[in-house]
C-alpha cells in the first residue's frame, strides 16, 4: 500500500479512529496508590504521523529504539517494561503543566494474564490531544502503545491529485493479497461528519426560518411604510413647499422607521446571547461568544430596514406637492 504512487503514508490500528471502540486499562500513577482507568490504543509505527499529530515534547515511536514495542504479533502477552506516548489530557492526572516535565514518568499496572506481575509503561512523548468522538465529549487522556498483536484496521493518508485512481489502486493491492475478505473503506472525514449531523440539520432549519423571518418583516415594513407615507401625504406636500428635499423627506421617514428596528434588536440581543450560551453548554470544547456577531447582524437588520423603506419613501417624496394639496 504505501508504495502506491497517490498513498503519502500507512499505519496500523486496532480499530478505525472515531469510530466507537474503546479499550482502557487501570495503572497507577507517579505518586499515587489507587487505580486509574486510562484509554489505550494499541497502534504500529507511524500511526501517529499519518494522523497528523503535533508533538509537544519528547518523541514519536521508533523503530530503532526496541523498548517502544509493548507486543509483537507472536508474542503471548505484554512485555513487562515498554515506552509509551500520551495525550496532552493526561497532564492533570500527572500533576504536571509543562509537557516536558511528564517524560520520564512510569505509569504501573498488572500484566494481561499475569495480574501478579507489575508492566511498567515509560512516557517518552507528550502529544496534543486526540478527540475519539465528537465536540460534546471532554477530551480524554489517552496512551498510545505499539502492540501488533490486535490490529484490526489499515490508516491511509492519501496525496492530493487523482483520488479515484488511487483507492482503485488500494482495492486491486487488497483483491491480490486477501481475495477472500471483503473490503470494508471510508473517508474519516465522512465519518467525523456523522457525528455532527444533528447540529448540520439543526443550522439548516435555523437559517431556513431565519430567511422566512427576514422575508415576513421585509413585506411587512414595505407595506407599513407605504400606509404611513399614504397617510401622511398632506404632511410631505407642506414639507416640500415649505423648502424640504427629497432625501430630507426620506431621511425622516427611514429615520422614523430606525428607532422600532432599534428597539427590536435591543430586545433581541440578550435573547440570543442565552440561547447561544444555552446550546454551546451542551459542548464540552465550544467557541466563545463574539459580541460583534451581534452587532454585525443588529446593523444588517437596520440595512435591510432602510432598503426596504427608502425605496417606497423615495418614491412618494418624490411626488409633485400640488397633487397632495390641491384641495387644500
Amino acid at each position: 500500500m504505501s508504495r502506491l504512487p497517490g498513498v503519502k503514508s500507512v499505519a496500523l490500528s486496532a480499530w478505525a479512529p472515531a469510530g466507537g471502540s474503546k479499550a482502557s486499562m487501570g495503572f497507577r500513577l507517579p505518586g499515587q496508590t489507587a487505580t486509574v482507568h486510562l484509554r489505550k490504543e494499541a497502534i504500529d509505527f507511524g500511526y501517529l504521523e499519518t494522523m497528523g499529530a503535533t508533538l509537544l515534547a519528547g518523541r514519536l515511536f521508533d523503530r530503532a529504539h526496541g523498548p517502544d514495542i509493548m507486543r509483537l504479533p507472536n508474542e503471548p502477552h505484554e512485555r513487562a517494561e515498554a515506552n509509551i506516548v500520551v495525550t496532552r489530557a493526561m497532564l492533570p492526572k500527572l500533576g504536571v503543566r509543562d509537557p516536558a516535565t511528564a517524560l520520564g514518568q512510569q505509569l504501573r499496572g498488572g500484566l494481561v494474564g499475569e495480574p501478579a506481575r507489575q508492566q511498567i509503561l515509560t512516557i517518552v512523548g507528550v502529544v496534543e490531544d486526540f478527540r475519539f468522538s465528537s465536540a460534546r465529549v471532554e477530551a480524554e487522556a489517552a496512551l498510545f502503545v505499539i502492540d501488533q498483536s490486535q490490529f484490526g484496521a489499515m490508516l491511509l493518508r492519501l496525496l492530493p491529485g487523482d483520488q479515484k485512481a488511487t483507492l482503485a489502486a488500494v482495492g486491486d493491492v487488497w483483491r491480490q493479497l486477501a481475495p477472500n475478505t471483503p473490503l470494508y473503506r471510508g473517508f474519516l472525514e465522512e465519518t467525523i461528519d456523522r457525528m455532527y449531523e444533528a447540529e448540520a440539520r439543526q443550522g439548516t432549519v435555523i437559517a431556513t426560518f431565519a430567511g422566512l423571518a427576514v422575508i415576513i418583516a421585509c413585506m411587512g415594513l414595505y407595506g407599513l411604510a407605504a400606509f404611513t407615507a399614504e397617510r401622511r401625504t398632506k404632511e410631505i406636500g407642506i414639507r416640500k413647499v415649505l423648502g424640504a428635499s427629497v432625501a430630507d423627506i426620506v431621511r425622516l421617514l427611514v429615520w422614523q422607521f430606525s428607532r422600532p428596528v432599534l428597539l427590536a434588536t435591543l430586545i433581541a440581543w440578550p435573547l440570543a446571547w442565552y440561547g447561544v450560551s444555552l446550546w454551546l453548554e451542551g459542548f464540552a470544547s465550544r467557541v466563545s461568544i463574539n459580541p460583534l456577531i451581534f452587532i454585525g447582524v443588529g446593523l444588517g437588520a437596520l440595512i435591510i430596514a432602510w432598503v426596504t423603506v427608502a425605496g417606497h419613501a423615495a418614491r412618494v417624496a418624490a411626488e409633485k406637492p400640488v397633487r397632495a394639496l390641491r384641495y387644500e
